[in-house]
C-alpha cells in the first residue's frame, strides 16, 4: 500500500483553518457539475476506479425524469410523498428534484433507482413523525434478497424543526450498490445501512458465547461473507446534524465500503460487524462481518467518535481530520488487519487512537494526536454523553475487555506518530491494557508519557521514540515504562526542558511474571543534573531469564537484586555528565503509581 507524504510537514494551523471553514459550510448546496477531487493514490485495489463510479452517477443523472411529471408540486408545503411513490412504481430510472419536495412518510424503494437534486435546494424536506424519508429494503423482506443500485446525488435534505436530530436521510436494509454523493444534510443524518438478519429479532448477542457466534445463530454464514451488504460509496457530502450526535454513515454487516471527502458537524462514520465482546461474537475465530473498507479524507467533529466500529477486517482509515469527540478519535473494536495513517485527531474525551477487545494486526502510522485540555468543557457545553472518564489526556490506548488470556488476539503497533499534550497542569498519557504484542516505535511526543505497564502482557517494544517535556505535570510519572516479560526499550531520547515532580522516573519496568527477557539499552535522557531521572527495574518475585541494561544515559540505575544473574549485563550506563553508573540493586516498589 502506498502511503502519502508525511503529514507533519504540513502547516497544521492552515490545515485546521481549512477544516473549520469546511465545517461551517453545511447549509450550502453542493455543486453537481463535477466531483470534488481526483482519485487518491492509495485507492483500494478491490474498488472500481473512482472515475467509473462518478461516470455511472452522471450517466444515470442524464436519464432522470422531472419529479413534477408524477404530480409533485415541489413548493415545500404540499405533501409530495405520493408523487415519489408513483415515480418508483411507474418504472422511472431516476427522478430530478429542482424545488423543495416535502415528504411526510417514509417512501419505500425496492428496486434500482436514482434521486438527483438540481439547483440550490432544499430538495427534500422531511416532515414525517418517524423513520427515514428514503427507506430502501427488499419488497419480499427476505434476508437473502438485496436491493441493487441506489443513487442519491446532489440532494439538499433538511427537516422541520420538531424533527431535528432524529433520523437519517436514507436508510437502506439489504443493499448492494449504494451511492450517496454531493448531498447536504441539515438537521438530519445522511445514511445508514442495515441487514434484515440483524435488524429483526434474529440477532441476539446474549445468545453468544466463546464457542457460539450469535451471527451464525441469526442465519449468517459461518465461513463466508457472501451474505453481507456490498459496494457502498459515500462521497463529498456535508452533514450538519445540529446537535450531538449524528452520522455521515453507519454501516452494519457490509463489505466493500468507501467513505471519502465528507464533512460532518456533530457527525461521524461508524460500523458494526457483530458483537465484539468475547462472549457476544468477538472471539478471534469468528468472522469479522465488516470487511474491505476505505475511510479517507473526511472531516468530523462533535460526536462520540470520529471513525470507529466493531468487528471489522481490512479497514483503512486515512487522512481524516477529527476533533472534539466525547469518546474516541479513531477506534478499532474487535478488529483485525486494519491500519490508520496520516489522520489528525484533536481533543477526544477518552482516547485519540485506540483499540478495544480483539485487535489483531492493527497499525497506527504517521498520525497526529493532540489534547489541549478543552474537551471536558466542550463535553459539558455540548451536553455530550457520559462515556468513561473523559479527561482528555490519552493519546493512544488499548482496552482488552476480556481477552487477557488470548495471546494472538491483541497485536498493535504505533509507528511514526506525533502526540502532543498542550493543556494545563497535567501530562498526556498512553493508556495500557493487555496485549500479546505491542510495538511503539519512531514516535514523537511532547509532554506525553509512554508507560505501557500492565499486569499481564507478553511482548513489548518501545524503540527510537523522542519525548520532549517542557511542562512539569502535577504528579510523579514514569516517562517510559512497561511490564511485559519479553521487553525491549532501546534508542529512545528524552529531552527534559523543565524539572518534573519529585520521584518521577525516566524509564521504569515492573515484572510480575516468573520469567524475563529484557533489554533496556542505548536510551538517553538529556537533562541537567538537577533534572536527572533514574532508570528503575522492579521484579516482584524470583525469576528466570536475563536482563541487559546497558549504554543508557540516565540519572541512575536501580535494579531488583534477583536480576543480578550471571548472564545479565549492566554495563556502559552513565550520567549526562559522562560519569559511569554502578547499578544499585534494591528496586522493589520504587515506581510511582500510574
Amino acid at each position: 500500500m502506498a502511503h502519502p507524504a508525511n503529514p507533519f510537514a504540513v502547516d497544521r494551523r492552515s490545515l485546521f483553518a481549512v477544516s473549520a471553514l469546511a465545517l461551517g459550510a453545511a447549509s450550502l448546496w453542493r455543486p453537481t457539475s463535477s466531483f470534488a477531487a481526483s482519485q487518491p493514490g492509495d485507492w483500494p485495489a478491490w474498488a472500481p476506479p473512482q472515475s467509473r463510479l462518478e461516470s455511472d452517477i452522471s450517466g444515470l443523472r442524464a436519464r432522470a425524469v422531472d419529479i413534477r411529471r408524477f404530480g409533485a408540486s415541489c413548493n415545500g408545503t404540499t405533501d409530495d410523498s405520493a408523487a415519489l411513490e408513483r415515480a418508483i412504481a411507474g418504472g422511472a430510472p431516476a427522478v430530478m428534484i429542482s424545488g423543495p419536495m416535502r415528504l411526510t412518510r417514509p417512501v419505500a424503494i425496492s428496486r434500482a433507482f436514482g434521486i438527483f437534486g438540481q439547483g440550490k435546494g432544499p430538495h427534500l424536506i422531511w416532515a414525517g413523525p418517524t423513520g427515514s424519508p428514503l427507506s430502501v429494503s427488499p419488497e419480499s423482506n427476505d434476508p437473502a434478497s438485496f436491493v441493487r443500485n441506489i443513487v442519491v446525488d446532489g440532494i439538499h435534505a433538511t427537516t422541520i424543526a420538531s424533527q431535528r436530530s432524529k433520523t437519517v436521510m436514507l436508510r437502506a436494509v439489504n443493499i448492494r450498490g449504494l451511492k450517496v454523493t454531493r448531498c447536504t444534510a441539515d438537521g438530519i443524518g445522511l445514511a445508514s445501512v442495515g441487514h434484515l438478519r440483524m435488524d429483526g429479532s434474529g440477532y441476539d448477542r446474549a445468545k453468544g458465547s466463546v464457542t457460539v457466534d450469535p451471527a451464525v445463530l441469526a442465519g449468517f454464514s459461518p465461513n463466508s461473507l457472501d451474505d453481507l451488504n456490498e459496494d457502498i460509496y459515500i462521497s463529498d457530502n456535508t452533514v450538519d446534524y445540529g446537535a450531538y450526535q449524528g452520522s455521515i454513515l453507519r454501516f452494519n454487516m457490509a463489505r466493500r465500503v468507501i467513505a471519502v471527502g465528507n464533512e460532518g458537524k456533530y457527525a461521524k462514520i461508524s460500523w458494526w460487524g457483530g458483537g465484539a465482546k468475547h462472549d457476544q461474537g468477538g472471539m478471534p475465530q469468528f468472522l469479522r462481518r465488516v470487511s474491505e473498507v476505505y475511510i479517507a479524507d473526511n472531516t468530523m467533529r462533535g460526536a462520540n467518535g470520529g471513525v470507529y466500529g466493531n468487528n471489522g477486517q481490512k479497514v483503512v482509515v486515512a487522512r481524516n481530520r477529527i476533533s472534539d469527540m466525547s469518546d474516541v478519535g479513531v477506534d478499532f473494536e474487535g478488529c483485525m488487519d486494519c491500519i490508520a495513517y496520516d489522520n489528525r485527531v484533536t481533543n477526544a474525551g477518552n482516547f485519540c487512537y485506540s483499540t478495544f477487545y480483539v485487535a489483531r494486526n492493527i497499525v497506527f502510522r504517521n498520525n497526529y494526536g493532540e489534547q489541549d485540555g478543552t474537551i471536558p468543557e466542550t463535553i459539558r457545553r455540548e451536553k455530550m454523553s457520559k462515556i468513561g472518564a473523559q479527561r482528555g489526556l490519552s493519546m493512544a490506548a488499548l482496552q482488552s475487555g476480556g481477552f487477557a488470556t488470548s495471546l494472538d488476539a491483541i497485536t498493535v503497533s504505533f509507528i511514526g506518530n506525533e502526540f502532543v499534550y498542550s493543556g494545563p497542569g497535567q501530562l498526556g498519557v498512553c493508556t495500557p491494557s493487555y496485549f500479546g504484542s505491542m510495538v511503539f516505535q519512531g514516535n514523537r511526543l511532547r509532554n506525553v508519557t509512554v508507560d505501557w505497564t500492565y499486569r499481564a502482557t507478553d511482548r513489548l517494544v518501545i524503540k527510537d521514540n523522542v519525548l520532549l517535556f517542557d511542562r512539569p505535570g502535577n504528579k510523579p510519572m514514569v516517562l517510559i515504562g512497561g511490564s511485559a516479560p519479553k521487553g525491549e526499550i532501546s534508542g529512545n531520547r528524552v529531552e527534559l526542558a523543565t524539572a518534573l515532580p519529585a520521584e518521577s522516573v525516566a524509564i521504569g519496568y515492573t515484572v510480575a511474571s516468573n520469567r524475563i527477557d529484557l533489554a533496556i539499552r542505548n536510551n538517553a535522557v538529556n537533562a541537567s543534573a538537577a533534572r536527572a531521572l533514574p532508570l528503575i527495574v522492579s521484579v516482584k518475585r524470583n525469576i528466570q531469564g536475563n536482563a541487559q541494561i546497558s549504554g543508557n544515559t540516565v540519572g541512575g540505575v536501580v535494579v531488583s537484586p534477583v536480576l543480578k544473574r550471571p548472564n545479565s549485563r549492566f554495563d556502559g550506563n552513565k550520567t549526562g555528565e559522562g560519569r559511569a553508573i554502578t547499578p544499585n540493586f534494591m528496586a522493589r516498589g520504587l515506581l510511582p503509581t500510574p
